[in-house]
């Protein structure tokens, strides 16, 4: 990370200095579940700017000893700078995690959810060197989330995530000879200090009245053909699917296609897709949606899908 660009190229909407109060005196260690090593922080170097950030056995010592806050920001016990990721290399794996003087910026916003340890600025996970993992010293670095137990920490409060969610639309009635159902679907935007995911909920149900409203925001209202009423309302499936894309307005995008086993459907069934995650380093999210919905059994129809459609999000 170059100490004059360290704040400054990290955009202007995560940039702004914020002033933090003071990190508690004691914090709480950050184990890895690989062997149960300690975040630590090199004493070598502590006081300065990119200082190391590697494994360690555990001893309560403050270099040992990490503090979350609501902004995403995880603070040093010994020194009380925070963890960043060296923007120099912050588009490779690898990129090292080191201690940076507090700014604000997206390097030092961090997503945990109980598991990994998510960076701010490229979504990646915080991860121990395999290669050296039994070792102190080993290297912390960011790299393409695996879900391993390199890349599983604990010792943290999970984010506090929200999940704003357009109106259930883009419906249809689905019908066989015999049964009906409404389908429909929801695009959402899930998103903490640090990261956002698209999520996409595909739900049939079975009212006793109806409507379907199509488009994101809903702007066509259709009223339930007669022959809905007069049907067993009961669908079966050999397959549902969901497939689309989030586009964030800085370039940042996730495509996604989830599948899921048949299912006979009695009531109110609700199935989410997740998508991403991308940085949360831009100012809107769209959400699209196509090649979603799923195969009717005993309609000789084939797979039946509903119309396309996107959502912008504002986090």
């Amino acid at each position: 990370m170059a100490v004059a660009a360290a704040a400054a190229t990290a955009g202007a909407a995560l940039a702004a200095v914020t002033a933090y109060p003071a990190a508690a005196a004691t914090g709480s260690p950050v184990n890895v579940a690989y062997n149960g090593k300690c975040l630590d922080a090199d004493l070598n170097t502590i006081n300065a700017n990119g200082t190391k950030v590697q494994l360690w056995d555990c001893n309560g010592a403050s270099q040992q000893m990490w503090t979350m806050y609501s902004d995403g920001t995880i603070h040093s016990g010994f020194s009380n700078k925070c963890l960043d990721a060296d923007l120099n290399t912050a588009g490779s794996v690898g990129t090292k995690v080191q201690l940076w003087d507090c700014n604000g910026s997206a390097q030092q916003r961090w997503s945990f959810d109980g598991v990994e340890i998510r960076s701010g600025l490229t979504a990646r996970c915080v991860d121990a060197d395999l290669n050296t993992i039994n070792a102190n010293g080993t290297k912390v670095q960011l790299w393409d989330c695996n879900s391993t137990p390199q890349q599983t920490w604990s010792g943290l409060p999970a984010s506090a995530f929200r999940t704003p969610c357009a109106a259930y639309s883009n419906g249809e009635v689905w019908q066989t000879s015999t049964t009906a159902g409404r389908v429909r679907e929801q695009p959402c935007l899930q998103y903490d200090q640090a990261i956002v995911w698209g999520v996409v909920h595909l739900q049939v149900d079975f009212p006793a009245s109806c409507s379907v409203t199509v488009g994101f925001p809903p702007d066509v209202g259709l009223g339930c053909p007669w022959s809905y009423l007069t049907k067993v309302h009961h669908l079966s499936f050999n397959s549902l699917q969901v497939g689309g894309d989030v586009q964030a307005s800085d370039g940042h995008s996730a495509s996604f296609r989830c599948h899921y086993a048949g299912s006979s459907v009695w009531g109110t069934y609700t199935i989410p897709c997740y998508i991403g995650p991308l940085p949360r380093t831009a100012s809107s999210f769209v959400v699209s949606i196509h090649d979603t919905g799923g195969d009717v059994t005993d309609d000789n129809a084939g797979p039946r899908l509903l119309a396309p459609g996107s959502f912008t999000f504002m986090p």
